[in-house]
């Protein structure tokens, strides 16, 4: 056998501590976990969000054809034991060049 992977156009980011994502919305997808948003940078590198409830919430406002910018904060602690942390996010969306489509 020889084995060829298959690979999707998008890549999903992977968020880290004040790392920043900044890009126009080219696509929101929902892929069965809530609203993901496709968001492509200057450089034309395409990355898709991930399912965060916390990302979620920030963007529910952004509009396909809106430049955003996303900064990475800290985890919040859960106070119930042996659950995930909560990932914060800070979430900036540039209303005066946006798409009119």
């Amino acid at each position: 056998m020889v084995w060829e992977e298959l690979t999707g156009d998008n890549t999903f980011w992977t968020p880290m501590l004040g790392e920043v994502l900044a890009g126009k919305i080219i696509q929101i997808k929902d892929l069965g976990y809530g609203p993901q948003y496709l968001i492509e940078r200057t450089d034309g590198t395409k990355l898709l969000t991930p399912g965060h409830k916390v990302l979620q919430s920030r963007l529910s406002k952004a509009k396909a054809g809106e430049l955003v910018k996303i900064l990475v904060g800290e985890k919040e602690p859960n106070p119930i034991k042996g659950r995930k942390d909560t990932q914060l996010y800070r979430v900036w969306v540039d209303k005066h060049d946006s798409d009119t489509n």
